[in-house]
């Protein structure tokens, strides 16, 4: 009895300890989506300045943005949608910067496959 208590007890404080970390951890992953969606706000802000400007220094309308989009999308759709590491050789999604596998940073085609 004694010791099945003891064990009980040792099982509760780590079963406290492992919460106390889901918390800290779910805390800081709270914070990172709150910091990414800032990061996201400004980006599309900036974006939507820049296509302002270019309307006005351009006379380009709404309709040549909406083209362009469409014509970069079936591009996209139809090239490899995978980029291989130079590091271990995996298959990578396209829109990853960095290796799943070793963390290792995966070549860019162009200048926006960094962002």
């Amino acid at each position: 009895m004694i010791f099945w208590n003891f064990e009980q007890g040792r099982r509760d404080v780590e079963a406290r300890r492992q919460s106390h970390d889901a918390i800290g951890k779910a805390e800081r992953v709270d914070e990172r989506v709150s910091e990414l969606e800032e990061s996201l706000d400004q980006l599309s802000l900036i974006c939507r300045g820049m296509w302002n400007l270019l309307q006005r220094t351009s006379g380009l309308a709404e309709e040549d943005l909406r083209a362009e989009l469409e014509r970069l999308e079936a591009i996209e759709l139809g090239t490899n949608t995978s980029k291989t590491c130079l590091a271990c050789q995996r298959a990578n999604s396209r829109r990853r910067n960095k290796c799943l596998y070793c963390g290792t940073a995966l070549p860019g085609e162009n200048a926006f496959d960094r962002v």
